[in-house]
């Protein structure tokens, strides 16, 4: 990307952010800001779209081994408007560096006659009902990492900026009622961390800083980086599940659900309105995250 296409994308990005409602998965932005990430991706260790793997990132050649275990389609259409998310499966070497922070994955063996890729598929199914938030998704997601949760009632997810274009969610052993819809969070919470990761290279919204701000979500002190992109991602989820709730046909207990997590979401953006003023904020970021606060 020119140094002119580069400027004008930061500048659609400051625009974007300061305008951000009413999708604010910023769906027009996406594909820009992948296609630099991509270029980035190509110039620093030779990787692109095509060979893309969270194994070969980590190992930074497009030639090291990578597990394919399924592709799940995201969006449908037939030539460049198909496309499918890569299930990968990591090598020792790279999956015990996620376990030493938590992390557990099924194996491939694990995956074979469960009810896990069948519950992944129906919350894309619920993406889709978002037509551009499944867009964004198709574009910044290339590969997913199915995690196993130590108790089907908690979720768990991840993204990692060394990798991205990859995330990582868990899907429960066993089907339950909402089962899709807490897949979808997930899906599209870490989606939002790849593209705030991405556009943070291009327009810095955070000075560094060893100062820390109180997390309604992880109930401890994080960076204020970190409560920036959890107010972003929250908020997101809030519009995603007032769109989801506009639609006709949902079962009892899944609008009860949608409506508990927005709820939810309220209360924690409510308990941290004070991080707007944050000294560690650049302008821009300061502005962004008053919209996200207030609306």
């Amino acid at each position: 990307m020119d140094r002119q296409r580069l400027c004008r994308l930061e500048r659609e990005i400051e625009i974007g952010l300061k305008e951000l409602y009413p999708e604010p998965w910023l769906p027009e932005l996406t594909a820009l800001v992948a296609e630099w990430g991509w270029q980035t991706l190509r110039r620093s260790i030779g990787i692109t779209a095509a060979d893309y793997g969270t194994g070969r990132v980590l190992a930074r050649s497009p030639e090291a081994s990578r597990h394919v275990g399924a592709y799940l389609p995201i969006l449908a259409g037939g030539g460049s408007s198909a496309c499918d998310i890569m299930v990968e499966f990591l090598a020792e070497e790279w999956s015990g560096q996620y376990r030493d922070i938590g992390l557990t994955f099924y194996t491939p063996d694990e995956l074979v006659n469960s009810t896990v890729l069948e519950c992944l598929e129906d919350a894309i199914d619920v993406l889709a009902q978002v037509p551009t938030l499944q867009k964004t998704a198709a574009t910044l997601v290339q590969t997913c990492h199915i995690l196993k949760p130590e108790d089907d009632a908690y979720d768990v997810s991840h993204s990692d900026p060394l990798v991205p274009f990859s995330i990582f969610v868990s899907v429960p052993q066993k089907r339950d009622l909402v089962d899709s819809l807490r897949v979808a969070e997930s899906l599209v919470h870490e989606t939002m961390h790849l593209q705030l990761t991405l556009i943070e290279r291009l327009q810095p919204l955070v000075n560094a800083s060893s100062q820390t701000y109180f997390s309604p979500w992880k109930n401890t002190h994080r960076s204020p980086q970190a409560i920036l992109h959890a107010l972003y991602v929250f908020r997101v989820l809030d519009s995603f599940f007032e769109r989801q709730l506009a639609l006709p046909g949902w079962p009892v207990a899944s609008v009860a659900h949608m409506r508990a997590r927005r709820c939810e979401i309220a209360q924690q953006i409510q308990n941290i309105r004070t991080f707007k003023n944050h000294p560690a904020l650049t302008k821009l970021g300061t502005h962004l995250a008053g919209l996200l606060i207030f609306g």
